[in-house]
């Protein structure tokens, strides 16, 4: 069964267990939202999202997975601090957004690995690095090249699995990522106090 999969989606996996047991042993939650409520709140929107972006048809879970994508980058860019000077790159992390779901959207697998590493290591450099030597390049081409890993080329690969896997391979790979993490959540320590209302708050903020 594992070797019908395809070889994104194994990897991805293996990625996700290690983090999970990378977490566990750490005792790390993560984010700012570490309380119950809003772990609990963020889960049952990504999940609702998961369960859309599977059984929507194919152009439209796309174009729905696009358009997260380009809010999240929007955000991103919106919180961190870019130069003026920048703005041709942060145009090239929003174009780049439908270049690296084009491959999931033709069900080509090589094109993504061959389309992603230019844009991340060629394409953006260059346009950071273009004219004049100027102060703080490095830390905005970091920045930057973080967006687009983030944001961009990883949310892509659920553009791919979606072609290749077929319906419920993105439920699955939910369900394998909330196992990796339900450990770490579970050993860490829950914040108390705050009653009925502050559950209430934090179901609300984590699903924001």
């Amino acid at each position: 069964a594992i070797a019908a999969l395809p070889a994104t989606t194994v990897i991805l996996a293996a990625a996700v267990a290690i983090s999970g047991i990378v977490a566990f042993a750490a005792r790390r939650r993560g984010g700012r939202l570490r309380g119950l409520p809003g772990w609990v709140g963020f889960w049952v929107v990504f999940s609702l999202i998961l369960v859309a972006l599977s059984r929507l048809p194919h152009w439209l879970s796309l174009t729905m997975l696009g358009l997260m994508m380009f809010v999240a980058m929007r955000t991103y860019f919106f919180l961190v601090p870019v130069r003026v000077r920048d703005r041709y790159a942060m145009l090239a992390a929003y174009i780049a957004i439908p270049v690296a779901l084009s491959p999931g959207l033709l069900g080509d697998p090589d094109a993504f690995l061959a389309t992603m590493p230019v844009l991340l290591f060629l394409i953006f450099p260059v346009l950071l690095s273009a004219g004049r030597p100027h102060e703080g390049m490095l830390e905005s081409t970091g920045r930057i090249l973080i967006g687009v890993a983030v944001f961009v080329f990883g949310p892509a690969h659920l553009g791919l699995m979606l072609h290749l896997g077929g319906p419920g391979l993105i439920e699955l790979f939910g369900v394998m990522v909330l196992a990796a993490e339900l450990p770490g959540r579970l050993t860490g320590r829950f914040r108390q106090g705050g009653g009925f209302a502050r559950s209430i708050f934090g179901v609300g903020a984590g699903a924001l």
